[in-house]
């Protein structure tokens, strides 16, 4: 078990006597017998810095972080387990300029990568809650995106072949011998039909949601596909949602511009745009919700079941 831990400083720092107060660190990091497995701890209470006598102060709250983790293969570069991060809160603000910072609370970060029958899952969520700008309430703010179905052993060796790939770069014949492993393993990892999934981005205000998912991913390829690399394109298949509040445009503009001639602009070209779309079809209103549907198959991008970019029209 190895522990590495930092003192709290107080301290000014520079001609300006700019005010840094860091809380102090610990991290604790614990190993098998066989450097397999491992744990890892870290706990920091944060860090206030004051500049310009105290005109620009910059806050971070607690910091956690704690995880394990286990190599997936021997001598691999994937590992499996769990881990969740932390900041209680972050802070910037300026009071000598018009846009005053903005504010953040519970930032948070967790992962988790499990493998099942050699295939491998793995997920990450990250959110942030009651952001504001300007002193602008914005909302809560969530990523997520997923994984799924990776070949664990053909992307391991992958993986480990790349790391190397640097003492074969003068050798044509073993660049040749390594790209034609490098296909195989492609092959494999193609076969199990993994899938890349965006499942929540999400902006949540007081007036409403701007929110998106979708998923891509290759299906049905064969060892004959890859002879013709153009034809992949037609085994790819993916689809979208993205939806958006009426009232959360204005929130948004209004959060970021502090200059009204600059939000005028920006709320003018947005819904000109929007209602371009509209009427083409591309976003559909459902109530005070602005909606589009995406998806892309055997080729063809479509958004709401119009092909785009729509198709010229050709005088007779």
């Amino acid at each position: 078990k190895l522990t590495i831990s930092s003192p709290a400083v107080n301290t000014t720092i520079g001609m300006n006597q700019d005010k840094l107060d860091w809380k102090g660190a610990k991290l604790e990091i614990g190993f098998d017998a066989a450097y397999k497995k491992l744990k890892f701890d870290l706990h920091s209470p944060g860090l206030d810095v004051l500049v310009a006598k105290g005109a620009t102060s910059v806050k971070v709250g607690e910091i956690k972080m704690q995880g394990d983790a286990e190599r997936a293969y021997p001598g691999g570069f994937l590992y499996l387990g769990t881990s969740k991060a932390s900041i209680a809160s972050m802070s910037f603000a300026n009071a000598q300029a018009a846009n005053k910072g903005f504010s953040v609370k519970e930032i948070s970060l967790e992962s988790t990568t499990t493998s099942k029958n050699d295939l491998i899952d793995s997920a990450l969520k990250f959110g942030m809650a009651n952001i504001t700008m300007n002193d602008t309430p914005i909302g809560n703010f969530h990523y997520d995106y997923s994984l799924k179905r990776l070949h664990g052993p053909s992307a391991n060796q992958l993986f480990v072949e790349l790391s190397t790939i640097d003492q074969y770069k003068n050798n044509p014949e073993k660049m040749l011998e390594m790209q034609q492993k490098w296909k195989q393993y492609g092959i494999e990892i193609l076969k199990h039909n993994p899938e890349i999934s965006l499942d929540r981005l999400s902006l949540t205000g007081k007036s409403g949601e701007l929110k998106a998912s979708g998923k891509f991913q290759f299906k049905d390829v064969a060892a004959v596909d890859f002879e013709t690399p153009i034809l992949m394109l037609s085994k790819i298949e993916s689809m979208g949602e993205v939806s958006l509040a009426d009232a959360m445009i204005d929130e948004l503009i209004d959060g970021t511009q502090t200059d009204p001639d600059a939000r005028g602009m920006m709320r003018s070209q947005f819904y000109a745009q929007i209602e371009g779309f509209e009427k083409q079809g591309y976003v559909k209103r459902e109530g005070k919700t602005l909606t589009s549907k995406v998806s892309w198959k055997n080729g063809q991008l479509m958004v709401n079941g119009k092909v785009f970019p729509p198709k010229p029209e050709i005088d007779p």
